[in-house]
């Protein structure tokens, strides 16, 4: 299996026609299995509308974007969408995200303030310990760096590299039924 970092992911929103919840469910019932045969396939979310007016949104994961390419390029994926048009109300806005995207998944109107305070709560202690550990380094090896905007530099980067690949990941999952509330009692289908 990939990395995080590695993977690319399609993101559909279906807003689905009054009378045609009944099909939309039959035909989505049958996608997990044409999906197992996709290559670089690695698993779905489904997440149900939070409200009668929100979609339901659908994240089908894949290990990198050419295998996502090459999904939606198959006569497969081609026969599913024909097979939808009738029972969407719009068409299901096909998003596309990877990286620096994936540190929250997707999911129907996050709280911003439950956000602000994940991000606030992993930023803080890397801002404060960072100047401590870099201190005795730009003592050491540029003394005249230490509080310059070459050592703020530094340590931007090294905190936005912490937060994309270590902090963040794990602490979004952590947290991840109180950061969706009820929308984190979604399906999830591999």
């Amino acid at each position: 299996m990939s990395n995080r970092e590695d993977q690319t992911v399609l993101i559909l929103e279906h807003y689905v026609k009054k009378g045609q919840e009944r099909h939309y469910k039959e035909w989505h019932a049958k996608i997990p299995e044409i999906l197992e045969a996709a290559p670089g396939f690695i698993g779905r979310d489904i997440f149900p509308p939070s409200l009668p007016d929100r979609p339901h949104t659908i994240v089908l994961r894949f290990d990198s974007g050419p295998a996502l390419r090459d999904w939606i390029e198959t006569d497969e994926h081609k026969a599913l969408r024909r097979e939808s048009q009738g029972m969407l109300d719009q068409s299901d806005r096909p998003t596309v995200a990877s990286g620096l995207d994936l540190w929250l998944d997707p999911e129907p109107n996050p709280k911003r303030y439950k956000v602000l305070f994940v991000t606030v709560a992993a930023i803080f202690p890397l801002s404060i310990l960072l100047p401590y550990i870099l201190g005795p380094f730009f003592d050491a090896v540029a003394p005249s760096l230490k509080g310059s905007m070459v050592s703020g530099l530094v340590q931007t980067t090294i905190i936005v590299g912490l937060m994309s690949y270590a902090v963040m990941p794990r602490l979004t999952h952590r947290l991840r039924r109180w950061l969706l509330g009820s929308a984190a009692k979604s399906e999830k289908e591999i």
